[in-house]
């Protein structure tokens, strides 16, 4: 916003000046429309959901997965007066490797465009299991479930890697103007892959 020198301020007008509309038209065609609104931006949820956390709260035990659900009516699934008081994560074996991928434009805006969390368990160099989850591409935090079970018994290389990619394209529909969302996708499965045979 345009400030006055403090040589040219008077009592009549104000000392910060408002934008024009041709300012503001600027400003506003610099959002990517990354959906903010409509869908998770949580970092912790999918991380939680690939790692199989569980919530204990003080009347039951729920998956992460079912605990980041949003109902129709409602933004939780807890009861009335119930409180969550921990989170359990499984200890994880030798072999496990886990990643958290962030894609934003501007590191001083926590919120991602995009992000996925990984869990991969590798043995003898092929994937025995794997938990791909997305944030910030729909309501709620989204598995890849179908990825998942193709990545059974791959080795984690540039084929596999690439094919999970193509496969995370497969079936997705962008907002008005996020068709680069989907191109980070496949980006970010490729190398979630890839940096589980490190």
């Amino acid at each position: 916003m345009p400030i006055k020198p403090v040589k040219k301020r008077t009592a009549y007008e104000e000392d910060v000046a408002n934008v024009s509309v041709e300012e503001i038209t600027c400003e506003v065609n610099r959002c990517f429309n990354c959906g903010c609104v409509a869908v998770s931006p949580s970092d912790i949820a999918p991380a939680l959901i690939a790692l199989d956390a569980k919530m204990i709260t003080t009347k039951r035990e729920i998956s992460a997965s079912e605990f980041f659900q949003a109902g129709i009516e409602s933004s939780t699934v807890l009861e009335e007066g119930e409180i969550l008081k921990e989170v359990f994560i499984p200890t994880e074996s030798a072999g496990n490797f886990q990643l958290y991928q962030k894609f934003r434009t501007r590191k001083t805006i926590d919120f991602p465009i995009l992000g996925l969390a990984a869990n991969f368990k590798i043995d003898k160099g092929v994937i025995k299991s794997a938990k791909l989850v997305l944030n910030a591409a729909a309501p709620i935090p989204h598995a890849l479930s179908d990825i998942e079970k193709y990545l059974v018994g791959k080795k984690p290389n540039e084929k596999t890697a690439l094919q999970a990619g193509e496969q995370a394209m497969r079936g997705t529909l962008a907002l008005a103007e996020n068709g680069f969302k989907i191109r980070i996708l496949k980006a970010l499965v490729k190398r979630a892959v890839l940096q589980s045979n490190l």
